[in-house]
């Protein structure tokens, strides 16, 4: 194929920038992916300099010897349980961003067989589905292992793969010099391989396989192949040596060999271990017994990590239930019924929803009310933890589409269970704040949860009172109480810094202040909070707070504040509920003017502020006991000398406080300080 190919644009860069993960490690130059964010945000050409230099790479090949350095790898060396190293090369992050444009392209014109997985949306998951169902045919499944397959494969057979797909004759020219150009700190000169870090090198060796793969399947052979993982399924009667050698000679012309000794068969009682799974003739066929012991190792491990409760949730919800919850997807067990959750793996659920209600400190809720607060939208109050017994009727659903060939997205799977899930209107979307790996402390974590299940029980201890107005502690008072503006400006303040840096640069976001110089011309001291472009005209954005029954009065109330200066249609009052919620007309705008502020950011970060505010309010209430109480048991000794002197009585203490100054002032204090806030809270 010649011609140019389709340009690279800008917004193609940014989305891939702002997708790549903070862990992704950086290349030896030492930049890493929140530089390109930073920049993305913080300086408006960058994104204009690397649309020019990629289209420049893109369609002049040649111009890979003038920036050398771009292909400097950093290479690591990760141990290989069985011996030896495992070599990851690291590529520059802004090489990273160009492989992945190139890669877009590439996937529009090499062949990458059906059986190859690597590239498929939950490839892992349907690649364990396809062998699973080949074991319960009663197959023998044998793994062929190759011999440092991307460092050994030959790059005159990668580029003749290419050549073979009818890849753009530009794409092959630049792949061509970029093996070429590439070094690392140990080799100048790489004359063999491709790196395994870089996108594009993984799909041309995946393309490179497709012959293999269709050669061996010709033969009446099963395979499944996840990169360089190859997993053939066969006929009993059928020699593991046999196969494997027939594997062998069709690899031979790409350079790769099989370590033979390293290869494995579930023939005459042996087992394969295939992307993290064991597999072997004899082996229990539900899945359930072997995710349960899992689960306990797992639990038992994350139990004893010195870590705060919120982060063993996110490990918990990220890397731990990830072990086990894929298993209903790929088990071909008849499905057993237990009591309590449905089937064989509901004692999976059981577990997992034990250590998270001890986590949160929950207490006394039933198995469905775990079930709802755990596996719920974040939306309704939940925590979209996916679980294996209660998503199993789905996930064996989505099974046999699979293996009949209809690759589903599991996001939609995720969706029909949500949607058969009860409604909260109302209850705050504390999910968005807790999924986020923003640090949380436990006490903001306990605040978050203890506000969720407040608006949801809609009591409180009659007995509790504000420690500030004296007023009944109901739900969501410590963070509208009357007596605490100080604590509100706080929550105001992180929401409206949250929303200047998630606005788009092109639009020019800044705050509204003397430092901008772009305060109103009016003596008033009152002002809105964001100023931006749209369509060459200025808008303005103003925060705030409100309750159910003055919501609409706050939106109009900020039109008819900010609307005289500005004009009325270029207000847009950002009201927000304390559970995390958008007012409607408030999203309407959004959506019109600032796209990019989405309900689900915004709750997220609703909860956040109501967190911070709280464990402020916390901390300031704390101060205040402790000065009243000092100050209280100086005043009744002084009270009490004044009594006896003249007769008179003390003065009364503030709400709340009364009769703390008749205590002895180290007691008084020690009381204060053994649960941060004078009164009982049940964490």
């Amino acid at each position: 194929m010649q011609g140019q190919m389709e340009p690279i644009t800008e917004d193609e860069i940014k989305t891939i920038i702002l997708r790549i993960k903070k862990a992704k490690s950086p290349g030896e130059d030492g930049i890493t992916g929140q530089h390109l964010k930073y920049l993305v945000y913080q300086h408006e050409p960058f994104l204009k300099i690397l649309e020019f230099f990629f289209n420049q790479l893109l369609n002049n090949p040649r111009h890979l010897q003038d920036c050398k350095k771009l292909f400097r790898f950093r290479a690591l060396l990760i141990p290989k349980k069985t011996g030896g190293f495992r070599p990851v090369s690291c590529e520059s992050m802004i090489l990273a961003v160009f492989s992945s444009c190139l890669k877009t392209r590439l996937m529009q014109q090499i062949k990458i067989h059906d059986h190859q997985f690597c590239f498929k949306s939950g490839g892992i998951t349907h690649a364990l589905a396809r062998v699973e169902s080949f074991k319960a045919q009663g197959k023998t499944l044998t793994l062929a292992d190759c011999t440092n397959a991307y460092q050994a494969i030959d790059q005159n057979a990668l580029i003749h793969s290419l050549q073979l797909n009818g890849v753009n004759s530009l794409f092959v020219e630049y792949y061509r010099t970029y093996l070429d150009t590439r070094s690392c700190k140990y080799a100048d000169k790489i004359t063999s391989g491709c790196p395994a870090g870089s996108s594009t090198s993984s799909m041309a060796f995946a393309g490179a396989l497709t012959d293999v793969i269709t050669a061996m399947e010709a033969k009446g052979y099963q395979l499944t192949v996840f990169a360089d993982d190859i997993q053939i399924s066969h006929d009993q009667n059928v020699d593991k040596d046999v196969v494997l050698q027939e594997l062998a000679a069709l690899l031979q012309p790409l350079g790769l060999e099989l370590a033979l000794n390293k290869c494995s068969s579930t023939q005459d009682g042996g087992e394969i271990t295939f992307l993290g799974q064991t597999f072997s003739q004899s082996s229990t066929v539900s899945l359930a017994e072997r995710m349960t012991a899992k689960i306990d190792k797992c639990l038992k491990v994350l139990d004893a990590s010195p870590i705060t409760n919120h982060q063993k949730y996110l490990l918990l919800r990220s890397v731990v239930l990830p072990k086990v919850n894929y298993a209903p997807l790929v088990d071909f067990a008849p499905k057993i019924p237990q009591d309590g959750f449905g089937n064989q793996y509901g004692l999976i659920d059981q577990k997992v929803f034990k250590y998270a209600s001890d986590l949160f400190a929950v207490k006394d809720l039933s198995e469905t009310e775990q079930a709802d607060f755990f596996t719920n939208s974040a939306s309704k109050g939940g925590l979209e933890m996916v679980v294996p017994s209660l998503y199993y009727d789905f996930m064996q659903a989505q099974q046999k589409a699979v293996l009949a060939g209809k690759c589903g997205v599991f996001k939609a799977l995720r969706k029909e269970y949500l949607n058969t899930l009860q409604d909260h209107p109302g209850v705050p979307a504390i999910g968005y704040a807790i999924n986020n790996f923003t640090y949380l402390t436990d006490n903001e974590l306990f605040d978050l949860i203890k506000h969720r299940f407040q608006v949801l029980n809609k009591e409180l201890d009659s007995e509790s009172k504000c420690l500030l107005c004296g007023k009944k502690m109901t739900a969501q008072h410590e963070i509208r109480c009357n007596r605490n503006a100080g604590i509100r400006t706080v929550r105001h303040d992180y929401m409206v810094n949250r929303i200047l840096t998630k606005i788009d640069h092109h639009r020019h976001p800044r705050p509204v202040d003397k430092a901008h110089g772009n305060l109103p011309s009016s003596d008033k001291l009152e002002k809105p909070d964001i100023e931006f472009q749209y369509k060459n005209a200025t808008y303005v954005l103003d925060v705030t707070f409100a309750v159910e029954a003055n919501i609409c009065n706050a939106f109009k109330g900020k039109i008819l504040k900010y609307g005289g200066t500005y004009g009325d249609n270029r207000v847009i009052p950002l009201v927000l509920r304390y559970n995390g919620t958008v007012y409607e007309k408030s999203m309407n705008m959004l959506t019109t003017f600032l796209p990019e502020i989405t309900d689900s950011f915004l709750s997220k970060h609703c909860c956040l502020a109501v967190a911070r505010a709280n464990e402020e309010a916390k901390l300031h209430y704390t101060s205040l006991i402790t000065n009243a109480l000092h100050e209280g048991t100086i005043a009744t000794k002084q009270g009490q000398r004044d009594r006896q002197a003249t007769g008179r009585r003390a003065p009364r203490a503030p709400p709340g406080l009364e009769g703390v100054g008749a205590r002895q002032e180290g007691e008084a204090q020690g009381n204060a300080g053994s649960d941060g806030l004078g009164v009982t809270v049940d964490n």
